[in-house]
């Protein structure tokens, strides 16, 4: 399942394939083809209408976090193994009869195989839904059972379907609880004294809104020159390191090595692991406001491994050590004062060799393409905030008069 806000359009088959296979699970039997036609668009606003969202059809985030939270919701409750079976799929639906009766190859069920193969799409992101019980099917209903410790037979009777619940029940709660919302945005700034569009203004211009790739893992950024001092600092000397490791371990920092995906960028963490595991996770950035591992300790956490687990559970846990960061670096008046330059020199300026955004910053300065201006003496720290504190102004203001 992919963990996604992105506002569906028609040339984005992968999420319009998750949405449709969503909506078919909750009860509104459309093709899962990647296809946004009219049927889907019915399908969208009906489920729009039943949560009370605006239905116009457009998937955004909003929809997606209310869809997110019925199929946890929906899929928990079909892991109620004191109810029978046949009466989870009656109370599912809204039937007097379940769907969920047995199914092997040999099923004409069309109805039950769609519903199954939409399950199984949403596991792996790749089964094609057809009714058709074909090979494929059987061959991950195998590799279902067979992990689940069950007879392998393909057939998917009582303990199989409940096995699929269980893994539906899992992913989708682990998507549902990803994401920051606009709840715990007010209920973080009533705690901080602090004005919800400040925060959705730095939300905006760190992260562009997502601490998490569309597997599910936390957004990094490896530094390779940052893993040459963490080597340094537990005894280990870089320099007999460098052969075949050149893209994860070098002295001066460069943009050269960034992959911009997320199984490149946990490759080359992956590889410094292998070296030296604690070195590698303080040496990457992670999450919405791309903390510095080796910044756990001012973050609030006693161990790096600690703060990567935090940072991998939620995009709030990243916005609480964001605040923890903020408030030991002095930075946090700044932000609430809403004064934008200010915080933008202590954010992203004049610490931001300390706290190694420099990387980030250029690659995001290159992007802006001179936007910024220079500072008295012509510096890119200069350039850098100014631009940085436009950035943050403008995103506040957008988000100001929100209701």
């Amino acid at each position: 399942m992919y963990a996604t806000r992105k506002t569906v359009k028609k040339n984005r088959k992968i999420e319009v394939k998750q949405l449709q296979a969503l909506l078919h699970l909750l009860g509104q039997p459309i093709a899962v083809d990647g296809v946004l036609g009219n049927n889907s668009k019915k399908a969208i606003k009906h489920f729009q209408q039943q949560h009370q969202l605006s239905a116009d059809g457009v998937v955004g985030k909003g929809t997606w976090m209310v869809l997110y939270k019925a199929f946890e919701q929906f899929m928990n409750g079909l892991c109620d193994k004191a109810t029978s079976l046949d009466t989870r799929g009656c109370q599912a639906f809204g039937t007097e009869k379940s769907p969920f009766v047995d199914v092997d190859s040999n099923s004409s069920d069309i109805a039950t195989v769609s519903w199954l193969q939409a399950l199984l799409h949403i596991l792996d992101d790749n089964t094609q839904v057809s009714g058709r019980f074909d090979t494929a099917t059987e061959n991950k209903i195998k590799a279902v059972q067979q992990q689940q410790a069950l007879t392998v037979n393909a057939k998917v009777d009582e303990s199989t379907w409940d096995a699929l619940f269980i893994e539906g029940a899992k992913v989708s709660t682990k998507i549902a609880n990803l994401f920051l919302t606009d709840d715990y945005i007010a209920q973080k700034a009533k705690e901080e004294g602090i004005e919800p569009a400040a925060i959705k203004a730095v939300v905006k211009v760190e992260s562009g809104g997502a601490g998490f790739y569309s597997n599910g893992d936390p957004k990094i950024l490896f530094e390779g020159h940052i893993f040459w001092q963490q080597l340094k600092e537990v005894g280990i000397n870089p320099v007999g390191l460098q052969a075949a490791n050149e893209d994860i371990i070098y002295q001066k920092w460069t943009k050269s090595h960034y992959t911009g995906q997320a199984i490149g960028e946990y490759d080359r963490l992956a590889r410094a692991k292998a070296i030296n595991e604690e070195a590698a996770l303080k040496s990457a950035s992670w999450g919405m406001f791309q903390i510095m591992g080796f910044n756990a300790g001012v973050s609030g956490f006693d161990q790096v491994t600690d703060f990567v687990s935090s940072m991998s559970e939620s995009e709030e846990r990243q916005l609480d050590a964001f605040f923890a960061f903020l408030h030991h670096e002095n930075i946090f008046k700044y932000l609430k004062n809403k004064d934008w330059a200010g915080f933008a020199r202590r954010y992203n300026g004049s610490q931001f060799k300390k706290n190694q955004y420099d990387s980030k910053l250029q690659v995001a300065f290159d992007a802006a393409s001179g936007v910024g201006t220079r500072g008295v003496d012509g510096s890119l720290e200069d350039m850098v905030v100014n631009e940085y504190s436009r950035q943050l102004a403008a995103a506040f203001a957008d988000f100001e008069g929100e209701k």
